[in-house]
């Protein structure tokens, strides 16, 4: 009998009140070429019949095992946090998947393909654009495409791709669990980002897209490519809730600082003593720091930040 060659994937799906699209979710990631897929399904309380859509997948040949199981009711980050607990360390690779998007057919063979060419033993996340659709999938755009090269300089101050394209390898994974067991985060796509870059990890920006994104009222956050979302981040900005995200992150940060990289410590010290002091201080830090956002306008956004005490 021939060897099973397929890699095992772990998939961890988040659901609340998802009926209405996740039937097309499931569908896509069953459809996956060169993975086993196991779907792990944290659901939050579900009013609707999500879960026993949900279920009625559980005799699909293409999935060798689905696992439903209760939320923890406190949001969709402490959901994905729940799941991130929960899976074991037995697994190929990971990947988080929303309720309401459609993974691409070539998704998992594009991801595998990245992290293999990387040829490292090291925490390794793939991530990179989505195609944004209407409620209905008609397609609207493309996800901001970023071309600087992925860092925790960056980390600490953006989050460039959606957790509903990220793909894990095992050692990502069990650096994930560490974090994630000190520490709450504010999104689970942020909270990766930081902690694998941190951590003397690879993380691998794919400029082609592997999910459509879909968009509704119901998005929990929604995409960040139009002139609406951009004027949305001056104003939080402004509103002090950028430093507050920032304040959150670097509270997380500093409980798994025994894992980060002698450079991300320094860069970590240098971002908390460029968000206090003399303004020419700060200014002189954040400017020699060398953090950055993925673009120029984003960039000169933090220097208006550190001005105003509201980085």
């Amino acid at each position: 009998m021939k060897a099973n060659s397929k890699r095992k994937l772990a998939v961890l799906l988040a659901s609340y009140n998802g009926s209405a699209h996740i039937r097309e979710q499931i569908e896509s990631i069953a459809s996956q070429n060169e993975v086993d897929v196991y779907l792990f399904v944290s659901d939050d309380g579900s009013m609707d019949n999500t879960k026993l859509i949900v279920k009625d997948f559980i005799n699909d040949p293409r999935l060798r095992n689905i696992d439903v199981s209760e939320g923890p009711q406190a949001g969709f980050a402490e959901n994905f946090r729940t799941l991130i607990s929960r899976v074991d360390e037995t697994f190929d690779y990971y990947a988080f998947s929303d309720q309401d998007d459609v993974w691409l057919p070539d998704k998992m063979t594009r991801a595998i393909a990245r992290i293999a060419e990387a040829n490292t033993q090291l925490a390794a996340v793939y991530c990179g654009r989505t195609e944004i659709v209407s409620e209905k999938g008609v397609k609207i755009g493309l996800s901001p495409l970023f071309v600087r090269p992925p860092s925790f300089r960056n980390a600490v101050v953006q989050s460039i791709a959606g957790g509903n394209t990220m793909v894990l390898n095992n050692a990502a994974m069990r650096l994930l669990k560490i974090a994630s067991a000190r520490s709450a985060f504010i999104v689970h796509d942020w909270f990766c980002y930081l902690v694998v870059s941190g951590c003397g990890g690879l993380v691998l920006y794919d400029a082609v897209p592997s999910v459509r994104y879909r968009q509704h009222a119901s998005n929990i956050i929604g995409s960040n490519n139009s002139f609406k979302a951009k004027i949305t981040r001056i104003l939080m900005l402004f509103s002090g809730r950028f430093a507050d995200w920032n304040s959150r992150n670097v509270e997380a940060l500093d409980k798994f600082d025994d894992l980060l990289t002698i450079e991300a410590k320094e860069v970590l010290e240098n971002f908390k003593a460029a968000r206090t002091g003399p303004l020419a201080t700060r200014m002189g830090i954040l400017r020699k720091s060398g953090i950055f956002r993925q673009t120029r306008f984003g960039t000169i956004s933090l220097f208006v930040a550190c001005l105003f005490k509201r980085l």
